[in-house]
């Protein structure tokens, strides 16, 4: 399969584009500057480069994106005029872990430290989970960037409610961190917010909350009755 990604510099981006590259997909990808992530990339073996080039969407069997790129992009625009599939970042994330059991941190904050510290926990334990986190993962042979392509069947996702991505995943386990008002260009308000993080909850196997955060802790309260839920807070009066 030959993906071409736009945007591929972003930390989410090369994290799902080393996967792919991983899995044997023969990868390309183009931003508007040079990151920090493109050397890694690039010492990958995959095919980074700094501008737009509609032409490199040619031969492509999916063309990746992230919320951040609009429909102008000229590298989009003419992947839609071909007719090649489109993947947002997260729908590319969950092919390249097709099978594979996931964990997946959500919350307003601490997101990307959470993920990176369960991933790095599990190959600690000897466990060769695969990743996909928003920044850096030092300490795991074999990450590029954020990204690692492991063999455990067992894998570790960032879990982004900014644009609702964070509803595609359907995880084995859940982490919400904290919920805080925001993202309201798409949830209009603290409800629709709190109903998204519902929403995610339901859609775990087990999810694990931190109860000293109230937003997180009426998520809890919203979906005790047919999730199992797991409590964790520096407090245990406030343990439910």
């Amino acid at each position: 399969m030959r993906m071409h990604f736009i945007g591929v510099g972003g930390s989410g981006m090369s994290a799902v584009a080393h996967l792919w590259a991983a899995r044997g997909a023969s990868v390309t990808g183009t931003d508007r500057k040079r990151s920090a992530y493109f050397e890694s990339l690039e010492g990958s073996g995959l095919d980074v480069r700094v501008g737009e080039d509609p032409s490199l969407v040619e031969g492509a069997d999916v063309v990746v994106i992230s919320t951040a790129v609009r429909e102008t992009n000229p590298e989009l625009a003419r992947a839609r005029e071909l007719g090649i599939t489109v993947w947002h970042r997260s729908e590319a994330l969950v092919a390249a872990l097709e099978g594979v059991t996931l964990a997946a941190v959500a919350g307003s904050h601490g997101k990307t430290t959470t993920s990176a510290m369960v991933a790095t926990a599990l190959h600690g334990a000897g466990v060769d989970a695969s990743f996909a986190v928003g920044a850096r993962v030092f300490g795991v042979e074999g990450a590029v960037a954020g990204g690692y392509a492991g063999s455990s069947g067992i894998g570790v996702v960032e879990a982004d409610e900014s644009d609702g991505s964070f509803l595609r995943y359907r995880p084995a386990v859940g982490v919400i961190t904290n919920i805080e008002a925001d993202h309201f260009d798409r949830y209009h308000d603290l409800a629709a917010l709190h109903e998204a993080f519902v929403e995610f909850a339901r859609s775990c196997g087990t999810v694990i909350v931190c109860v000293d955060d109230p937003g997180a802790r009426a998520v809890a309260d919203a979906v005790r009755a047919d999730t199992r839920v797991i409590a964790y807070g520096a407090e245990p009066s406030r343990e439910p």
